[in-house]
């Protein structure tokens, strides 16, 4: 049985309006971080390799550890969220675990801590697919979440953070699916030096000459890459200082972290 949203801001489905939090200075660029995940659904190594950690000596990726460990946290702090993609991912985790750790990550889809993305069973390829093998494997991942998390669980951006390339059309299909904006991070570096010089990386794409209707928000990441800002790479693979943010602490740079940024 699915949970009922309950949150203190929903929207007509009942479902979570994810409120803005933290303090915001006048004087200063406020820079959010989306905290995602992000592995290939296969590579380098297959599918279950990825999930289980079983080759670290070719990529050191568990994914289920960081379902694991994502809720952990979220747990132990209501003001944090985190944004999932890959339902091909996501339905390996629920088929593995049992039902308690299944109700643990409904309950936090329920309560906006977690923000389904995405939606497909992977991400895409744009270039080389025909367009109703996209919309299959859109229709199965969307399919599965909602099984499990109904309307709350239906996502409202479409996530092509790795892709290497964009088509129209894809855009067009993402309009047609029903989200509100598309996301993605690979672009030719003369297009994306120049959109940094012109202050165009985010913008409203018309993905269609036949219905004029047919427009998203398109943004693209800053770096070009799906990677975090230089300085900020917390994962496994990167050496990048962590941020101590108690002052009590050997090691405290919250303040001139947030000035480096």
């Amino acid at each position: 049985m699915l949970l009922e949203c309950k949150c203190l801001t929903v929207d007509q489905n009942n479902c979570p309006i994810f409120p803005k939090t933290g303090s915001y200075n006048d004087d200063v660029i406020n820079v959010h971080l989306i905290c995602h995940s992000h592995d290939d659904l296969g590579w380098i190594i297959n599918v279950d390799e990825y999930f289980s950690r079983l080759r670290p000596e070719l990529i050191p990726a568990s994914v289920e550890h960081i379902y694991n460990t994502v809720l952990i946290e979220l747990e132990r702090d209501p003001q944090k969220k985190f944004s999932f993609a890959e339902t091909g991912f996501l339905t390996r985790w629920i088929e593995s675990h049992d039902k308690k750790d299944y109700k643990r990550f409904q309950k936090l889809v329920a309560n906006g801590q977690i923000e389904l993305i995405g939606g497909g069973w992977v991400q895409p390829d744009e270039a080389a697919s025909h367009y109703i093998e996209i919309i299959d494997q859109y229709t199965l991942g969307l399919r599965k979440l909602n099984e499990s998390y109904g309307e709350c669980g239906r996502p409202k951006v479409a996530w092509q953070i790795d892709p290497f390339g964009h088509s129209r059309e894809h855009a067009n299909i993402a309009v047609g699916i029903g989200y509100e904006a598309l996301f993605f991070a690979r672009m030719h570096y003369l297009e994306h030096e120049q959109r940094l010089k012109n202050k165009s990386l985010e913008f409203v794409w018309s993905t269609s000459d036949d219905f004029k209707e047919n427009q998203i928000l398109t943004g693209q990441f800053y770096r070009g890459d799906y990677g975090p800002p230089p300085g900020y790479c917390f994962d496994i693979m990167c050496a990048d200082e962590p941020i101590v943010d108690a002052p009590q602490l050997q090691g405290y740079n919250i303040d001139h972290k947030s000035i480096e940024m």
